[in-house]
Formats: structure tokens, sequence, C-alpha cells
């Protein structure tokens, strides 16, 4: 039970949620992408790159909060609950905004893409700005506990 309270263990779970749920979502999906415009430029990303790139960033992240506790740098614990819990919200939002997005298109003149494209991007820029928050506390709990160790 103490393994549930260690946050790479989350991020270490967190790819396989993702994989899995791509996989069932996108399994009667020819061709899945994801696709947004900014400006007058399309980026179309196809979602199989997509989800091998998430997962290898949640088990890199996973790698360093262990590395962390196995080196003993205590890092600061709002700011790594804030940003366990904001990225692993927003990677179990995605497959279901997805999926409710696939399944009330059933009225032919209705374009939900756009409404599919705000909530991607929405979620990217939110997962954006989390990892800042993990960025600033390894920096910040990395220069406390070597300036704490040169002053003994």
């Amino acid at each position: 039970m103490k393994l549930l309270r260690k946050s790479y263990f989350y991020f270490w779970l967190a790819p396989f949620y993702v994989v899995l749920t791509n996989y069932i979502i996108n399994s009667r999906i020819e061709n899945s992408v994801i696709n947004f415009n900014i400006h007058d430029t399309y980026f179309i990303i196809d979602e199989t790159h997509a989800v091998a790139l998430i997962s290898a960033f949640l088990l890199s992240i996973g790698i360093i909060y262990y590395l962390f506790e196995k080196i003993n740098i205590r890092l600061a614990s709002v700011f790594t609950l804030t940003h366990t819990f904001i990225t692993l919200v927003c990677i179990l939002i995605y497959p279901i905004g997805k999926l409710y997005y696939q399944l009330s298109n059933d009225f032919p003149l209705f374009d939900s893409q756009n409404s599919m494209d705000t909530m991607t991007i929405t979620l990217i820029g939110i997962l954006v700005l989390a990892q800042f928050l993990f960025i600033l506390n390894v920096i910040l709990s990395t220069t406390r506990h070597y300036s704490k160790r040169k002053k003994t």
C-alpha cells in the first residue's frame, strides 16, 4: 500500500492506460489523427505517434520521480501532488471526451470536430502548464538539497 502513495507509480501505470484506451477507442476507426489549425497552418498528428510520445514522456517523468526518491532529494509535496493530479486528470479526460464526441456525432450537419479540437488543444495547454510545475519542482528541490549539503 505504500506504493500507492508514490507519484512514480502512477506515472508508470499511466502509459498502459493511454495505450489501452487508445486501442479500444480507435479500434473501429481506420485512420485516427489529431488535427488542429493555428492561424493558417493545419497540424495533423497520427494518434499512434502521439500515444507513443505521451507514453514515453510519462515513463520518463516516473523515472525522474523514482530517481529523486532513491537519491534522497526531497521534492516539494505541494508541487508534486499538483503536477501529478493535473497530469493524470488530463490523461483520464481525453479518451472520455473523444469517446463522447464520437458517439454524439449522429446528426450529419453537426460538426463536432471543432469541439473536439478545442478540447484537445485545451487539455494539451493545461498539460504543458502542469509540466512547468514539475520542472520548477525539480530545480528548486535540487538547489535546496545541494545548498543544504554545502552548508554542512
